[in-house]
């Protein structure tokens, strides 16, 4: 069950890139509100914790619970950026950030002050650039690879034509 809520907070974490803490605080904003509810949403699709354990989770009596899934669940009725977050929490994954539509990222950062905006549009950078690097390695790699082998064909060749001239002695 503590892994199961280990990862509800890891995957809110990685859409909001909000820290536990943040999500557990008693404030009414709107960012760590929402948080709430995908975690509560989450908890209650993905195990099979009562509301009030749920409740216990988030710092929220389980009426709150209930408000909060069905926020998340009308939402994402009404509004297709909302329903893309509700499938990454029905799916268990967030979509790899170079493959996040600016639109998903945007219902992401909608209703977040400015200071969390660029907070998070910064870490979305940040992972974009980290996920360019890998595959820069990557490519680097296959090509000193290619590199190899072609080296490889050269002296396979070579051998080859040495070969023939002592068998022409022979």
């Amino acid at each position: 069950m503590k892994e199961e809520i280990r990862k509800a907070f890891e995957l809110v974490k990685e859409i909001t890139c909000l820290d536990a803490d943040e999500m557990l605080s008693s404030t009414r904003k709107r960012q760590p509100m929402i948080a709430r509810q995908m975690i509560a949403y989450y908890l209650r699709k993905h195990t099979d914790m009562t509301l009030e354990s749920i409740g216990e989770t988030i710092n929220k009596d389980h009426s709150t619970v209930v408000y909060g899934i069905q926020c998340i669940e009308d939402m994402s009725e009404a509004d297709p950026y909302s329903s893309d977050i509700k499938k990454c929490l029905d799916n268990k994954i967030v979509t790899p950030i170079h493959g996040i539509r600016e639109d998903l990222k945007e219902a992401f950062l909608r209703g977040f002050t400015t200071e969390s905006r660029v907070d998070h549009i910064m870490t979305l950078l940040f992972r974009k650039i980290k996920v360019f690097q890998d595959q820069e390695r990557i490519m680097k790699e296959k090509t000193h690879y290619d590199n190899a082998l072609e080296l490889q064909k050269k002296e396979i060749k070579q051998l080859k034509e040495s070969m023939s001239k002592i068998i022409s002695l022979i």
